[in-house]
């Protein structure tokens, strides 16, 4: 801890893996060992989080798609769903994929969807560690839509912000964030 006081309080050279709440302490900890010669400090973190979820190729997958089709035009969980067509079992995760295939109507598979994004937002997957981000209510269509976001913050090719939507003044129910009215 010394040397590393006496020597600046150098940064990692190397890259170190965003930790939410914990970036100072990242940082702090990655160049304490580096300037006592360990190297790669969460470096592997990613790697070890992505091989351990079956899921998190399905993820990027499907966020790759969205991110794709979409770029940073917001989206809601069915209008993502009449993208993927009869391709949505093929691309989702598997355990959104099996959930899928149990749904009998639209608006049941586009909830499914709505929670799935729920469970995952701010989740990160693959090398370009797509996101989806909740955007909040929009007030015209009264659905909660969705955008992915990648690493370097931006959204699908062009707006590097996302464009956030009215705020609702209360946590949205689920048949609210399919298209439902409250």
């Amino acid at each position: 801890g010394r040397a590393w006081f006496d020597a600046g309080k150098p940064r990692p050279s190397g890259r170190v893996d965003e930790w939410g709440s914990f970036n100072d302490w990242a940082y702090t900890v990655g160049g304490m060992l580096e300037n006592a010669g360990v190297e790669g400090f969460l470096q592997s973190r990613t790697v070890r989080r992505s091989a351990g979820d079956d899921d998190a190729a399905g993820w990027e997958a499907l966020l790759t798609v969205a991110s794709d089709h979409f770029g940073s035009t917001p989206f809601s969980p069915g209008a993502l769903l009449e993208v993927l067509g009869e391709r949505a079992g093929e691309i989702a995760p598997p355990k959104v994929a099996r959930a899928l295939a149990r749904t009998t109507t639209a608006s049941a598979a586009a909830l499914t969807l709505a929670n799935s994004f729920r469970a995952m937002e701010g989740r990160r997957f693959g090398d370009d560690e797509h996101h989806i981000v909740s955007l909040g209510r929009n007030s015209h269509t009264k659905t909660v839509e969705w955008q992915v976001n990648t690493r370097s913050g931006q959204t699908g090719e062009a707006d590097p912000s996302p464009k956030r939507l009215e705020q609702p003044d209360h946590t949205p129910t689920a048949k609210e964030s399919i298209g439902g009215t409250r």
